[in-house]
């Protein structure tokens, strides 16, 4: 495999791995809380055994970039409290914008905890060192496709966000971990680029996918409102 090509899809595993150990530190800190409020909540559908595979799926493409420069110094600012209150009782967002991890790895990203026991949490991330390190097939979503198709994870589904049609967006990630309420949302803001919204509810899985297409919903939101 080329070199950089394997970089890609190591950064990539890399914001997977950062994904549990927020999740972790949910549960063990007794930071995350009891639920939220989320009306719609449904486990994840079944696909296709070829939108499951990725492999005859084209990676689609993003007709209007976004500019997240805005919020690379501030990520907590791409969700609003509207969108807070609606899937659960959060503490203020944790911003992480300085570390090794947020400058060469994983990209800025906020990170929120419910209040009360663990077990919910989530985070955003703006994956700006996989725009600047992954060749140019594994930018974007083009890294999370490629991850289906080289069995980093064995999950993709492709889904629209409520009010945002216009922009693509994957659950993506290991079919067990989605079941057990972990749940990734990318969004393509750009084709070399993507937000990634990361839902964790152990409590009640079938409400993490939904939360956090909401979630992702109002980073569109903000993304375009700055646009």
């Amino acid at each position: 495999m080329n070199p950089n090509r394997a970089l890609g899809l190591m950064r990539l595993r890399e914001i997977l791995s950062v994904f549990v150990v927020v999740a972790a530190a949910a549960v063990l800190g007794g930071c995350g809380g009891s639920g939220g409020t989320v009306s719609n909540a449904r486990p994840v559908p079944d696909v296709s055994s070829s939108a499951r595979s990725g492999e005859d799926l084209e990676v689609p493409r993003v007709d209007k970039p976004l500019d997240v420069s805005r919020f690379v110094d501030d990520p907590c600012r791409l969700v609003d409290q509207q969108a807070l209150d609606a899937v659960g009782d959060f503490g203020p967002g944790k911003p992480d914008v300085d570390s090794e991890h947020a400058k060469k790895s994983i990209g800025p990203r906020c990170s929120w905890y419910a209040n009360g026991p663990g077990m919910v949490s989530f985070s955003v991330v703006i994956d700006l060192p996989h725009q600047k390190y992954a060749t140019a097939d594994l930018k974007g979503l083009g890294g999370v496709y490629g991850a289906k198709k080289s069995g980093l994870i064995d999950y993709l589904e492709p889904i629209q966000l409520p009010g945002h049609a216009d922009y693509p967006a994957v659950i993506a990630g290991d079919k067990s971990s989605i079941d057990q309420g972990r749940c990734s949302v990318h969004i393509g803001v750009a084709d070399d680029l993507t937000v990634a919204v990361n839902f964790t509810n152990l409590k009640d899985p079938s409400r993490a996918c939904p939360a956090a297409q909401q979630i992702g919903a109002s980073v569109l939101g903000a993304l375009k409102s700055a646009n």
